[in-house]
């Protein structure tokens, strides 16, 4: 498999445990009263955490110390795809009239196609190799 397919492929396992933590947390903190757009945000908070320890480590490979600019990137790539998700998930239950769960899937499309582009472009690009 080519190194590029089998990173996504990793990608994808790491984000479809993540999403589905994620889900269950979505799904548990408004079954509690908790307004959809707060529950969301602390998922998201959560599992973001989740997501860089997981694809650092897994997808990425990483096994070097973490350095400010992947914490930087890492950060940066995350509070856009948060805008950029939470955003969609207001558009589709508020706009279009989708219930959460539709939604939320839609939602996953835009934000999985942005988080890799961004995490394998700027955050967790190969390192150069100077002698």
């Amino acid at each position: 498999m080519l190194p590029q397919a089998s990173r996504f492929m990793r990608f994808a396992l790491v984000g479809g445990t993540v999403t589905g933590v994620y889900y269950v947390l979505l799904v548990a903190l408004t079954a509690l009263g908790i307004h959809y757009v707060l529950a969301n945000s602390i998922g998201w908070l959560i599992c973001v955490c989740l997501n860089f320890l997981l694809n650092r480590r897994f997808t990425f490979q990483r096994k070097d110390s973490t350095g400010a600019g992947e914490l930087a990137g890492f950060a940066t790539t995350y509070v856009l795809q948060y805008l950029l998700g939470t955003g969609a998930l207001v558009l589709f239950v508020e706009v279009v009239g989708l219930s959460l769960t539709p939604a939320f899937l839609l939602t996953l499309i835009t934000t999985t196609l942005f988080s890799y582009a961004s995490l394998a472009r700027f955050v967790f690009r190969p390192r150069q190799v100077t002698e």
